[in-house]
């Protein structure tokens, strides 16, 4: 049987190998291992390196900084900062 973070990479890679020209990831994080995040980064990285154009949406940008080439904050479904 999986685990929760397995299911979340075997569900990520599987969606990869599609290879689709755009790749959406809502909370790609929530409820991960730090072992499952890296993961998932790895897998991110490599796939950004094809120059491959991802968009993540998450409420915390701590595990996702290291992989992104800028950061768009909003609130209230206004942009309020770009980094």
């Amino acid at each position: 049987m999986l685990s929760y973070g397995e299911k979340k990479l075997v569900a990520l890679a599987s969606i990869i190998s599609y290879d689709p020209i755009l790749l959406l990831l809502d909370e790609p994080y929530t409820n991960l291992s730090l072992k499952y995040i890296t993961k998932i980064n790895e897998l991110i990285k490599r796939y950004r390196e094809e120059g491959k154009t991802i968009v993540i949406v998450s409420h915390d940008t701590t595990y996702c900084r290291e992989i992104v080439d800028r950061i768009i904050y909003m609130d209230a479904g206004r942009i309020v900062d770009i980094k």
